[in-house]
């Protein structure tokens, strides 16, 4: 075996012409960098509102949104020292469906003028309603006698500052518009109904993707189209052949019965700029007169027109002839889903497209084309495509122009009639989050040529292991190759995919039943471009089979950029960044980070390689923190969490994971601990980043529902008698601590019950705070008396009265500090050495697991013994965070040990090597290490306490609050002098303690407005590092 590094990858400079490009090929960059360093200053001139957003969605124009009172938020990057925001108004302008204004601008009073999820101020829009919002603020400078006492004040207590001047009024301009557009928000409006092949299939066997298509006349000039697009199953669109928007894996997966989400689309360009035509096919998709009224023109920068290469075609009026086609594929709503072989047409047998594409005309009028009885169906070049198994091509039975007009879809072509399904309009949804996208590319960093294996038997020879070509693109993610590759019609080239390596080759064992392999056979016309459409993999490696002139030109063509890696997953915000001075440390964050972006898929799953995949709900539990501080995830989790509160009504239990689907040991969903609690601790933590009152509002039903279900469980009739004390049915426990077998994840060092009776007091106390939040006093009193009830019980039945607990443990006691459970100061003080006295016992080794070990540090943190806490960090020995880390992950691993000292994979049927759960530590090196932490909820007073410490010399910890940036980042040197740089966003304020010298009194909190202050205190020195 050869193997070579990489050099820097090279632009291939062959005219398009020579290139068979599919319309699978978008363009993807990387993240940007954020540091501390790199943050403007909030302190300056009166900046105009900015960075303007509408309900959680990403900043910016939205189109086909699912609100018809979205709220706004938007940020102030700087002002004057002592400034503060006291007014805002909101400018609507509505427009008419070419995106004229039909009147002059309203301008209405905003409720709030902190910029944070305020109210809509008009009447609700309706559907296919378009308006261009713009926001202004007051405020003034200084401090009136209207303040409340004891409230901090912006711009105050900067050591640098300088006094502020008396009271002075001031507004901003104007902020640049962005556009808010509704989808189809009501039933009424959906005239498409589903259509798929009609032609006889097993439901038991893998199955051949469709396609439909349908052609129509347009006789009157266009000025704006839309398209709605949903499906059973998974599609991609496509407009007079070109491809309809650049989302994938549409419609992601929900609750299909209930919610079937459909993506909206500005098709206007694509529709103006096509040939049109005088299609030969019988048949015409009728256009409906729907009135006047519609959808405006696109928002900017929503065009999703992909043709960039060459000059643009001249628009014209869309008069002609056109059409439309999709792509369909399983995908979970038919496709094998789950474990133990997994479960096939879970939501129904068959596939089908739902399309509206609805035309305004330059005389006001509006036509619909839908999807109906005069579509047809047929099958291209997608032989078979799986989420676990992969996708297999053959790119000769390719039809090019298939979904433009004109197209033979004759029987004698092989296309036939459609079946047509019942309408979906009742369960149809705009969507609350953004899609899943291809968001990245990657280059290889190393290719390796693995020769054919063969064993010989007398004279003759079988082969093992056919050449490959093995690549390590350096980094674990979810997604797919795209390659570019020539040479003879009929050569087929295999793709299998693993995160791991062992013995040299691809672990492929962690898979279990997920093939994680793509095929393409070339159609032997040039230069061939591909990429999977409806699959997407784990991985970190790659290897391929059967390139054409074998492994070694493969490697040549590699090396020239022929083969790359797709990052996908759901297109989130960066909000949070984490670094320090050593990059173990550093590269732990990034895992952390690197494993949320691979599992937020859709839904928040698990892992993205093997045949599993689901959302589960208590791995999600244990990562909410930490996932709020990573990206902008609100959306897709309120998404998730109402599919939750949906799942939880129909099984009467919070489930495993949702969405639910048959699952062996898992079915039915029973209640449990830690995974049940997700639906306390996920909303009241993105409460907690975000401060979104509404996801709260949303979601009180589903919380008290789990609280009042535990509490029936936890009656004195339990196994021992006692009352509050959650001690009956399956409990999952501290899943997966270190010292459980690989075949019983199980098994742990603490009572489960234990753990079980802890979240119910957490998940108690949450409740009891967030009704208070809601103005529902009677609740919060009754659910903080049942906390406080639970509490009790927990201490006398597992406690000895003196802070030791019945499992002495380092969860235990965990669990029981972080939850507030021990009951007094003392008693807190005690659990706190003795956790302190387990880590040193273990000899600085982590021996927690999902329950405990999203607690541990800080637990060991807030009782005084943050070296106790640093020392498990800086543990390199397994089980430990940084034992991954020096075994050269780049993700989260499932288990501590999933990979062994000696390269091998751990033997256990439940090893994944891309699994957040365990990376929920990075909230403390977040809040903690780095020191930045919301005070309150949505980062009105961030807290600044860094706690140095594990030899490091510097932290930093950077975040985008919903004020604006914010960032806390320290630097200590060999005598203990700390200097920390604070920034503050406008809107905000910071309480910051500096850390003190052993034996020294506690320094008083100093209160920041917004600005970049610098400060400089006295830390305990730092030791020399081992």
């Amino acid at each position: 075996m050869t193997s070579s590094e990489l050099p820097e990858a090279t632009v291939d400079t062959r005219p398009d012409a020579q290139r068979t490009t599919l319309t699978t090929i978008r363009p993807a960059s990387p993240e940007p960098e954020i540091t501390a360093a790199g943050l403007p200053d909030p302190l300056g001139d009166l900046a105009d509102p900015s960075h303007l957003r509408l309900e959680q969605y990403l900043p910016g124009d939205i189109l086909g949104g699912s609100s018809p009172t979205p709220r706004i938020s938007w940020e102030i990057a700087s002002a004057p020292t002592g400034w503060t925001a006291t007014s805002a108004e909101l400018e609507i302008t509505r427009t008419d469906l070419a995106g004229a204004p039909l009147a002059a601008p309203e301008r209405l009073p905003l409720a709030a003028a902190d910029g944070v999820l305020v109210a809509w101020p008009a009447a609700p829009l309706i559907s296919r309603e378009r308006v261009a919002l713009r926001v202004r603020v007051s405020g003034r400078i200084g401090k009136s006698d209207d303040d409340a006492p004891g409230s901090p004040t912006p711009g105050s207590a900067s050591p640098n500052a300088p006094a502020a001047p008396a009271t002075v009024a001031t507004t901003t301009d104007w902020s640049a518009p962005v556009v808010y557009e509704t989808g189809l928000l009501s039933p009424e409006d959906w005239q498409a109904l589903p259509v798929g092949p009609a032609w006889p299939e097993n439901p038991g066997a893998d199955r051949r993707p469709p396609r439909v298509r349908g052609e129509f006349e347009v006789a009157s000039p266009v000025v704006a189209a839309r398209a709605y697009v949903s499906a059973h199953g998974l599609i991609r669109a496509e407009l007079d052949g070109v491809r309809i928007g650049d989302d994938e894996l549409v419609p992601g997966w929900t609750v299909y019965g209930k919610r079937l989400v459909a993506r909206a689309y500005d098709v206007t360009e694509t529709l103006l700029t096509s040939s049109g035509g005088t299609g030969t096919g019988p048949r015409s998709t009728g256009t409906r007169p729907d009135g006047p009224g519609g959808a405006p023109d696109a928002p900017a920068g929503a065009s999703n027109d992909p043709n960039t290469d060459g000059a643009p075609a001249s628009p014209g009026d869309g008069v002609g002839r056109h059409a439309l086609g999709a792509q369909l594929a399983d995908g979970w709503y038919r496709g094998r889903i789950g474990f133990d072989g997994g479960y096939r047409n879970l939501y129904g047998e068959d596939v089908a497209a739902i399309i509206q594409l609805e035309l305004t005309h330059a005389d006001g009028s509006r036509s619909t084309i839908v999807t109906d009885a005069s579509w047809r169906a047929g099958a291209g070049e997608i032989l078979f495509t799986g989420l676990y198994e992969g996708e297999t091509v053959d790119a000769r039975r390719a039809t090019p122009g298939w979904s433009s007009p004109g197209f033979d879809d004759s029987g004698a072509a092989g296309w036939s009639p459609v079946v047509v399904g019942p309408s979906d309009a009742g369960r149809l949804i705009m969507p609350a989050d953004a899609p899943v996208r291809a968001v990245q590319l990657l280059e290889p960093v190393a290719v390796t040529v693995q020769e054919r294996r063969v064993v010989r038997l007398g004279e003759g020879e079988i082969e093992t292991a056919p050449e490959r070509v093995l690549i390590d693109f350096g980094q674990n993610i979810s997604g797919r190759l795209r390659v570019r590759v020539s040479g003879p019609a009929g050569t087929t080239i295999a793709l299998r995919h693993a995160e791991v390596l062992e013995d040299g080759a691809l672990g492929t064992r962690p898979l279990r039943d997920a093939a994680a392999t793509d095929t393409y056979t070339l159609a032997g016309d040039g230069v061939e471009e591909w990429e999977p459409a409806f699959t997407i993999h784990g991985f970190r490696y790659a290897d391929i089979a059967g390139w054409p002139g074998g492994a070694r030109a493969a490697a040549s063509a590699i090396a020239d950029g022929a083969v790359r890696a797709v990052v996908v997953h759901t297109e989130m915000e960066r909000l949070g960044a984490f670094a320090c001075s050593d990059e173990r440390v550093t590269r732990l964050h990034e895992n952390s980070r690197w494993s949320m972006r691979d599992n937020f898929v859709a839904i928040p799953t698990d892992c993205p390689q093997r045949d599993e995949r689901l959302g589960w709900t208590g791995d999600i539990q244990a990562f909410a923190p930490t996932a709020a501080f990573h990206y902008s995830c609100t959306g897709l989790l309120a998404s998730w969490l109402t599919d939750l509160a949906i799942e939880q009504e129909v099984h009467g239990t919070v489930p495993w994971y949702v969405p639910v689907i048959p699952g062996g040991f898992w079915t039915p969903p029973r209640p449990a601990a830690v995974w049940g609690d997700a639906a306390t601790v996920v909303p009241w933590e993105l409460y907690r980043a975000t401060g979104d009152r509404g996801l709260l509002a949303a979601q009180y039903d589903s919380a008290r529902a789990w609280v009042d279900l535990v509490d029936t469980l936890s009656g004195a009739d339990g196994e021992d008698g006692g009352e509050h004390v959650w001690d009956r049915g399956l409990q999952l426990g501290d899943w997966l601590d270190p010292s459980a077998p690989p075949d019983n994840p199980m098994q742990a060092m603490t009572d489960p019950r234990l753990v079980a009776t802890a979240f119910f007091a957490r998940s108690a106390r949450i409740v009891s705070q967030w009704a208070a939040e809601l103005g529902r006093a009677a609740d919060a009193a009754r659910y903080g008396e049942l906390a406080d009830a639970v509490g009790r019980a927990f201490r006398e039945r597992f406690t000895d009265g003196a802070g030791r607990m019945t499992s002495h443990s380092q969860c235990a006691y965990a669990l029981a500090i972080a939850f507030d459970l021990c009951g007094d100061e003392q008693r807190r003080a005690a659990a706190g050495r003795h956790l302190a006295d387990l880590v040193e016992a273990s000899g600085g080794n982590v021996a927690t697991g999902f329950a405990g070990t999203p607690v541990l540090t800080a637990a060991l943190s807030a009782t005084g013994h943050a070296d106790a806490a640093y020392r498990l960090l800086m543990e390199t020995s397994c089980p430990s965070w940084l034992y991954a880390v020096t075994m050269g992950a780049t993700t989260t691993w499932e288990r501590w040990d999933s990979m062994l000292p000696d390269g091998s994979i751990n033997p256990g049927g439940m090893t994944s090597f891309n699994h957040y759960a365990l990376g929920a530590v990075a909230a403390w090196l977040q809040r903690t290490v780095g020191g930045l932490a919301p005070a309150e909820p949505g980062y009105r007073v961030i807290d600044v306490a860094p706690l140095p410490g594990g030899g490091l010399s510097s932290a930093e910890s950077v975040h985008r609050t919903p004020y604006g940036w914010a960032a806390s980042s320290w630097r200590l040197d060999d005598d203990g002098r700390l200097e920390l740089d604070v920034v503050v966003p406008v809107g905000a304020a910071a309480r910051v303690a500096l850390p003190s010298r052993e034996g020294e009194p506690v320094a008083e909190p100093v209160t920041l407005g917004h600005g970049r202050h610098h400060l400089v205190g006295r830390a305990a020195p730092r030791p020399t590092v081992r």
